[in-house]
C-alpha cells in the first residue's frame, strides 16, 4: 500500500527522494554484485509478468522467492536476447513497481521499489560482452548460480494452468476426479492427465496419439467392428464405448458422436481410471476420459499452424484469445481445424471441418458465465480391418480393402453449453450447466464382411469373402445434458471438510429417420464376394431393386438422472478421508421393446495419507453402475452392467513438484457383461447376450514432469490381466471362461521425452524421442488368434526462433520411425486393424 503524504518543504522533498534513491541503488549494487555476469540467451515471450518470471527462473537455474499475489495482473513484453541475469531481471520487471535482490548467489527476492523511485529503477538494457569469469565486479570471484529448482509454485496463479506457453508436461490439480478442483497427489484414485505441451510436441492428431501417454489405456474397435467408432478405448480391459458410438466427456458432460474427437481445442485430457459412476452416472467400469476444452484468456494470444505429412495430410489449425473489453471482464476464444487426409490403406481418406469458439463473461468478482459452442464436419471411409486368415492377421497386404471404394460415412456435430458459476463467500460456492448436442449421421453406406471366409487353400474359392450391404442414409441424435454442483468447505471440532452436493439429467433420443437396409451373403440383392487375394471392385451383379424394405424404426430414448453427495475430510495435515455415495435412475427404449428401468447406489470410500511430504499413499473401493446398454435381449431381461474395484496406491512429487510419478495396483469385476449376439442381422438391430463376469486386476506406473529445466518426460507402464470370469455358450458349456478379454496386452508401457538445447548453444532447437511398447494381445474375446507385440520409434526435431513480437516454430515429426509391421487392435469376429507404417508430419507454426 502506498503511504499517505504531507505537505512537504523543498528541503525535505530532496531528502525523501534522496532515501529512497539511494537504497534502490544500494539494492541493485547488491543484485548485480551476488547474480552472475554471463550473458546467456533468453527467449521469452510477452505474458503475465508471474508466468514470465517462472520461465526466467527455470532458464536461469534460479530459485525465486514471490507469490503469485505480488505481481498478479501484471504483464511484460518478455525477452529477446543475450543478457545478463541482472539486465533480464531489470527489463521483466520494468514498471512494475517491483524490484530484486539476490540473498544469495543461489536465491533471489522481490521487493517493492521504495515510494517516488518505481519509475527509475531501469538499467542499462544494452547487452554486456560475454565473460569467461563469473566475476562480481570487484574481482571476487562468484560460484555459477545453479539452483535446485524454480521458484514459488507457478500454479498458485490459477491462470498458469491454462496460459499458452505453459510447456509443463504436469497439472497439478483435476477437477475430474472429484469435482472440487483437487490436487491429485491429495486424491485417494488413479488419474493421468496428458497437457497440451505433449500432444504440441508429439504433433498428436487424434485421441489415440495423446491417449498412448497414459498407462492402461489402448485402442479397441472390437466391440463396434472397427467402422463406427474410431475413437473408442480399453482402460483396464474394458471399453468405453456407450451404446455403439464414440463417447468421451468434454468438460465433465457426456458427449457421444459418430465421428471422431478433434484435438484442435483440447488443453489437455484427464484419465479417471476405474468405475465414476458416483459422480458421473451410467459409465463404463474401466474409467473416464475427459476432454478439457481450451479457455478464454485474459491476455492477447494468436496461432497460425499449418501441417503437412505422409499421404496428402494437410492440417490448418488456427487460436485466438483475448479480451472484448478494457477491463478484461469478457474474454474470446476461437479454435479452428481443417483436416484432409488419405492413409495408407487403399480408398480410406479423412476430411474434418471444426470450428469452437467460446466467451467468458466475468459479471463481477464473484459470478462468471461460460458460453461455449462446437462445430465439426466430418467424412470418412469405415475400415473393418483385415480378415485373419489361417490364423493369421498378416496374411494380406496391409493396404488390402474388403469393402468397396464407394464406402462412406459422413456426420455433422453440434454441441453448445452454458456453464455459470457463483461465489457466495470464501468457502461456498455453486456452478450450473447445460449442454445440448445434436448428431447427424447424413451418409453411411458400407459393403461389409459377413463371411464365411475359405480359409482352404487347396479350394478353388480360397480367400473369398463374402459380403453384406449396410445403408442408413439418415439419422439424428439429440442429447441433452445438466448438472449442478454445490461445493463448500466447514469444520467440525478438529475436521475440515470439502462437501460436494451435486445431480446431473440426460437424456438422448435418436430419431425417427434412423431407419436402414442391412442384407447378408444369400440375400434376394446378391451383394458380390470380393477375393481377398485378387480382389475385383464395382458390385458386379448387385441388384438394388431386390433390396429389402428399411426394417422397423430403430428410434431409441435415454434417460438418467442422479444425486451425489462427496466429503472430503482433513483428518490431520497428513491424513485425508474420502466418502461419496450416489444414487441413479436409468430408462433405455429401442424401437417398440419396453422400457427398461433401472436404480441404483454406487458409494466409494478413500483414505491417503502422507508420511513425508513428498510422498502419498492411498487406498480406495468404488462401486459402478451401467444401465443395460441395450433393451434388447433374446431371452431374460436385460440387467444393468455392475461392478466393483479395490485399489491401493503410492504417489510421489520431486523437484518442487515438477515431476511426480503414481504407482496403482487394482482389481475390478464386472458383472452382467453384454456382447453382440452372433446373427449379424440381429446384431445390427441391437440384442445383445449377456455373458456373466469379467474380471481385470493389474498394476499401472506413470510418471510425467520436469527433471531439469531442458529435459522434460512422461512414461508409463502396465501390467493388466483381463479375463472372463463367468460366460455360457449355445450348448451350456463355459464358452469364453478363463480366456483373456479382447485388445488386451498383458505387458505394455511408452516413453517420450524432449530435450531442449538452448544452453548448450543452440539456441532454438530441441528434439523427442519416444518408445511405445505392446506385448501379445487376444485378437477376439473367444482368443482364436493374436495381434503380435511391438516396439514403436517415434522421433520429433524443432527449431523456434523470435521474429520481431511473433515467434516462429519449425517442426518435424516420424512416427514409427523404424517401419514396424504392427496390430493397432483387433476388429472382432476374426478381424485386425493394422497400424501406420512410418510416417511424416511437418509443420509451420506462428505465435503472437
Amino acid at each position: 500500500m502506498s503511504p499517505t503524504f504531507l505537505p512537504l518543504t523543498a528541503g525535505q522533498m530532496i531528502k525523501l527522494f534522496a532515501l529512497p534513491t539511494l537504497t534502490a541503488l544500494i539494492l541493485l549494487n547488491s543484485a548485480t554484485t551476488l547474480a552472475d555476469g554471463n550473458a546467456r540467451q533468453y527467449d521469452i515471450p510477452a505474458q503475465s509478468l508471474n508466468n514470465a518470471l517462472m520461465q526466467f527462473a527455470a532458464d536461469s537455474d534460479l530459485k525465486l522467492l514471490l507469490t503469485a499475489d505480488t505481481v498478479r495482473g501484471m504483464t511484460t513484453n518478455g525477452l529477446d536476447g543475450s543478457m545478463t541475469q541482472a539486465q533480464a531481471l531489470s527489463k521483466l520487471l520494468q514498471g512494475s513497481g517491483m524490484t530484486y535482490r539476490f540473498v544469495d548467489a543461489k536465491t533471489v527476492t522481490l521487493e517493492p521499489v521504495p515510494s517516488n523511485f518505481k519509475k527509475m529503477a531501469v538499467v542499462n538494457e544494452k547487452p554486456e560482452p560475454q565473460s569467461n569469469k563469473n566475476d562480481t565486479g570487484d574481482g571476487q570471484m562468484m560460484p555459477k548460480v545453479t539452483v535446485e529448482a524454480d521458484s514459488a509454485n507457478p500454479y498458485d496463479d490459477p491462470n498458469w494452468a491454462t496460459d499458452p506457453y505453459n510447456t509443463d508436461y504436469t497439472r497439478p490439480n483435476s477437477t475430474t476426479a472429484t469435482k472440487t478442483d483437487t490436487p491429485i497427489f491429495d486424491t485417494p484414485a488413479s488419474i493421468q492427465i496428458v497437457p497440451r505441451q505433449v500432444i504440441k510436441d508429439q504433433q498428436a492428431i487424434t485421441m489415440q496419439d495423446a491417449l498412448n501417454n497414459v498407462s492402461g489405456v489402448f485402442a479397441d474397435h472390437s466391440s463396434q467392428g472397427g467402422s463406427f467408432a474410431p475413437d473408442t478405448f480399453l482402460i483396464r480391459g474394458f471399453p468405453t464405448q456407450n451404446t455403439g458410438f464414440t463417447s468421451a466427456y468434454r468438460d465433465g458432460y457426456l458427449s457421444i458422436l459418430g465421428g471422431s474427437f478433434s484435438l484442435a481445442n483440447v488443453e489437455q485430457f484427464e484419465v479417471l481410471k476405474g468405475p465414476a459412476a458416483f459422480l458421473y452416472g451410467r459409465l463404463e467400469p474401466g474409467g473416464l476420459i475427459n476432454i478439457v476444452s481450451k479457455r478464454p484468456q485474459a491476455l492477447p494470444y494468436y496461432s497460425l499452424q499449418q501441417q503437412f505429412g505422409s499421404y496428402n495430410q494437410f492440417r490448418t489449425l488456427a487460436d485466438a484469445t483475448g479480451p472484448l473489453t478494457h477491463d478484461g471482464s469478457l474474454a474470446y476464444r476461437l479454435n479452428f481445424e481443417y483436416l484432409t487426409s488419405d492413409s495408407f490403406r487403399d480408398f480410406q481418406f479423412t476430411d474434418r471441418k471444426f470450428l469452437a469458439p467460446s466467451l467468458t463473461w466475468r459479471i463481477s468478482d464473484k459470478t462468471a458465465v461460460d458460453l461455449d459452442f462446437l462445430y465439426q464436419n466430418e467424412a470418412s471411409r469405415p475400415d473393418p480391418g483385415l480378415p485373419v486368415i489361417g490364423g493369421k492377421p498378416d496374411a494380406l497386404p496391409k493396404n488390402r480393402w474388403i469393402g468397396e471404394p464407394t464406402d462412406r460415412s459422413s456426420t455433422e456435430y453440434y454441441a453448445t453449453s452454458v456453464t455459470l458459476k457463483h461465489q457466495f463467500t470464501d468457502d461456498w460456492k455453486a456452478a450450473g450447466r447445460f449442454a445440448y448436442t445434436k448428431d447427424i449421421g447424413i451418409d453411411n453406406f458400407q459393403i461389409f464382411p459377413a463371411g464365411p471366409l475359405d480359409e482352404n487353400p487347396n479350394s478353388p474359392t480360397y480367400g473369398v469373402l463374402q459380403r453384406g450391404y449396410f445403408n442408413f442414409p439418415d439419422s439424428v441424435r439429440d442429447t441433452y445434458f445438466s448438472t449442478i454442483n454445490i461445493t463448500g468447505k466447514f469444520k467440525t471440532a478438529w475436521l475440515d471438510h470439502t462437501l460436494l452436493i451435486g445431480g446431473d439429467y440426460f437424456n438422448r433420443k435418436v430419431g425417427d429417420s434412423r431407419t436402414g437396409v442391412f442384407t447378408l451373403p444369400g440375400d434376394p440383392d446378391n451383394t458380390p464376394p470380393l477375393n481377398l487375394f485378387n480382389p475385383v471392385y464395382g458390385m458386379a451383379g448387385f441388384d438394388a431393386s431386390k433390396l429389402p424394405p428399411p426394417f422397423d424404426p430403430f428410434d431409441s430414448k435415454q434417460d438418467w438422472w442422479g444425486i451425489y453427495l462427496q466429503d472430503q475430510i482433513a483428518i490431520t495435515d497428513k491424513l485425508q478421508l474420502l466418502l461419496g455415495g450416489r444414487f441413479d435412475e436409468a430408462s433405455l427404449q429401442q424401437g417398440t421393446d419396453p422400457e427398461v428401468i433401472d436404480r441404483e447406489f454406487s458409494q466409494r470410500y478413500g483414505l491417503l495419507y502422507h508420511p513425508v511430504p513428498w510422498l502419498a499413499l492411498y487406498g480406495s473401493y468404488a462401486e459402478g453402475f451401467n444401465a443395460a446398454n441395450s433393451g434388447r435381449v433374446l431371452t431374460g431381461k436385460p440387467a444393468p452392467v455392475l461392478s466393483q474395484q479395490y485399489e491401493a496406491g503410492i504417489k510421489g512429487e520431486w523437484f518442487d513438484k515438477r515431476l511426480n510419478a503414481s504407482l496403482a495396483f487394482y482389481e475390478l469385476t464386472k458383472t452382467n457383461v453384454s456382447v453382440p449376439v452372433k446373427d449379424q442381422l440381429l446384431a445390427a438391430r441391437g440384442f445383445v447376450d449377456l455373458v456373466g463376469e469379467a474380471r481385470s486386476q493389474g498394476i499401472e506406473l506413470d510418471v510425467a514432469g520436469q527433471v531439469t529445466p531442458d529435459f522434460r518426460l512422461i512414461a508409463t507402464y502396465s501390467l493388466t490381466d483381463a479375463v472372463t470370469t463367468n460366460d455360457r455358450d449355445d450348448s451350456g458349456g463355459l464358452g469364453n471362461t478363463g480366456k483373456r478379454l479382447a485388445a488386451v496386452p498383458r505387458h505394455a508401457g511408452s516413453f517420450w521425452g524432449t530435450y531442449d538445447f538452448s544452453n548448450l548453444g543452440a539456441t532454438g532447437f530441441s528434439s523427442g524421442l519416444g518408445v511405445y511398447v505392446v506385448g501379445k494381445r487376444a485378437g477376439n474375446n473367444e482368443n482364436t488368434y493374436d495381434l503380435p507385440g511391438y516396439v514403436r520409434l517415434d522421433a520429433m526435431l524443432k527449431y523456434s526462433k523470435k521474429v520481431g513480437l511473433s515467434t516462429v516454430s519449425a517442426q518435424f515429426n516420424v512416427q514409427n520411425l523404424l517401419d514396424k509391421d504392427y496390430f493397432s487392435t483387433g476388429g472382432g469376429s476374426g478381424y485386425a486393424i493394422p497400424a501406420s507404417p512410418r510416417t511424416f508430419l511437418g509443420s509451420i507454426q506462428v505465435e503472437f
